[in-house]
């Protein structure tokens, strides 16, 4: 977030990196980083938060290389201090995260794996 001269606060980054639930704009790299947190590793990325593509009704998918439940991860997102709309609704266990060339995470390419 930031301040813009006439006072406006705005959003800045990647706005595909943000869904709309309850009427609040969710960031899902806060929910990754407070889900990083609890469970770090050298291993290169094992997590990945995003949203089904439903723009009515979008739920919160976690892809994780991990063995963790739903539960477990929404306990880790509330001890973060998140809200309760910052609520992973799916887990998906998948064989690693897709990267880009760069070592960055593919989020076009997890779309996809939460399309299937």
């Amino acid at each position: 977030l930031m301040f813009e001269q006439d006072g406006v606060l705005a959003f800045a980054g990647r706005l595909k990196r943000f869904v709309k639930l309850g009427g609040e704009m969710i960031s899902l790299p806060a929910v990754e980083q407070a889900l990083a947190a609890h469970y770090p590793t050298d291993e290169g990325p094992v997590l990945a938060v995003a949203a089904t593509a439903d723009e009515h009704h979008p739920e919160l998918v976690l892809l994780t290389t991990l063995a963790t439940t739903r539960q477990e991860a929404n306990q880790v997102i509330r001890e973060a201090g998140l809200s309760p709309l910052h609520n992973i609704r799916i887990v998906k266990q998948v064989e690693e995260i897709p990267l880009l060339g760069t070592g960055k995470t593919d989020y076009t390419a997890i779309s996809r794996l939460i399309a299937e």
